[in-house]
């Protein structure tokens, strides 16, 4: 995608999220715009485009760690949680993946190690954390998560 092309999407995604957001204030409504980052490097949904629609609308967001796996072929916790330290709540979409050279393919059975990197990385954090797991085995992958959480925990006292 070409950068006028990017900017002009851009452009339109945060006229779009500001419009949305008038008719929620205009109607009382309660839902929260969360635009999150994206699997597919061709389409909007960089951690950095997400990163400026939100200080520039102050909607919400979604870091979706599988999907940055698959658009940058590397994990980016670090980064993404350092370029949002100044967010109190962060919402996470998690899960395996499988991808190719044009980014997400599938989701899968997320890998224990990834999951337990990620949980190491989010305990440091001060934050309030809701993360949804998108794997095909939410349940299988859910439990494994609250393990190694309360493994972690357990070994840091």
């Amino acid at each position: 995608m070409e950068k006028m092309e990017k900017e002009k999407a851009y452009e339109n995604i945060k006229k779009q999220i500001i419009e949305i957001q008038g008719e929620i204030k205009k109607n009382k409504y309660t839902p929260k715009l969360a635009p999150e980052t994206m699997g597919k490097i061709n389409v909007f949904g960089s951690i950095e485009e997400i990163k400026k629609l939100v200080d520039e609308t102050n909607c919400e967001f979604c870091l979706d760690f599988a999907h940055i796996l698959a658009r940058y072929k590397e994990d980016k916790i670090d980064y993404t949680l350092n370029l949002f330290k100044d967010k109190k709540e962060l919402h996470i979409h998690f899960s395996g993946i499988e991808y190719n050279e044009k980014g997400e393919r599938k989701h899968k059975k997320t890998e224990k190690d990834k999951l337990e990197f990620l949980i190491k990385e989010l305990l440091k954090t001060e934050k309030e954390i809701t993360i949804i797991n998108e794997s095909p085995y939410p349940l299988e992958d859910s439990i494994l998560g609250l393990k190694i959480q309360k493994e972690i925990i357990k070994n840091s006292e």
